[in-house]
């Protein structure tokens, strides 16, 4: 397994690329042109992009990825999956545009999991506090929380739908249900283990 994150040039957001024997899996992707680029160029097949929330600086690479590879499926939770239909809901509108995202395929309302092989399952845990449409992503020793959390920064919760109280919870549900040593990858930022996670 191979773990690549870019760094955006939008807000300095993170997207993920996952490659897992001949599948591939991106998380929170950019429109940015490496991004792009490595994808297409990559051996393996683009398999599922998953959304850890619904804030434009990780969904903007969806509309042209789904052209791109007819077959991917995007996978969010519901109210991800409405809010990046609606420039207001997805925060396009207040950086200048207005963006406009794909219909999502499989929507995610409790726990749930995806089954890449007959190895790999990719458990799925929609979350709030950042947001209304956070999920984290875990498998292996590995949680992607999009901005949920971030090293040593504080949470931001004063954006529409955030909440101190869910955060807390959030927090909460992570050290209840995964090791210290469990690996977080943030939208933003560095990764780090869960043992270092902080609530502010």
């Amino acid at each position: 397994m191979l773990i690549s994150c870019f760094e955006n040039n939008f807000l300095k957001s993170n997207s993920y690329l996952i490659e897992i024997d001949n599948i591939l899996v991106a998380i929170d992707p950019s429109y940015d042109e490496l991004f792009i680029e490595t994808i297409i160029k990559s051996k393996n097949a683009l398999k599922y992009i998953f959304l850890t929330h619904e804030h434009i600086d990780h969904i903007t690479g969806i509309v042209k990825l789904k052209k791109l590879f007819k077959d991917v499926l995007i996978v969010a939770t519901e109210f991800t999956s409405t809010a990046i239909l609606d420039p207001k809901k997805n925060l396009s509108v207040f950086h200048g545009f207005e963006f406009v995202g794909e219909f999502v395929d499989k929507q995610i309302s409790n726990v749930d999991s995806v089954k890449l092989n007959e190895n790999i399952v990719i458990d799925l845990y929609p979350c709030k506090g950042h947001s209304l449409g956070g999920m984290f992503i875990s498998f292996s020793n590995i949680v992607f929380c999009g901005d949920e959390f971030i090293f040593e920064l504080k949470t931001v919760t004063k954006m529409p739908g955030g909440s101190k109280s869910e955060l807390i919870k959030s927090y909460n549900f992570l050290h209840s249900k995964f090791d210290n040593k469990t690996i977080l990858y943030p939208g933003h930022g560095n990764f780090f283990l869960l043992e270092e996670l902080k609530i502010w």
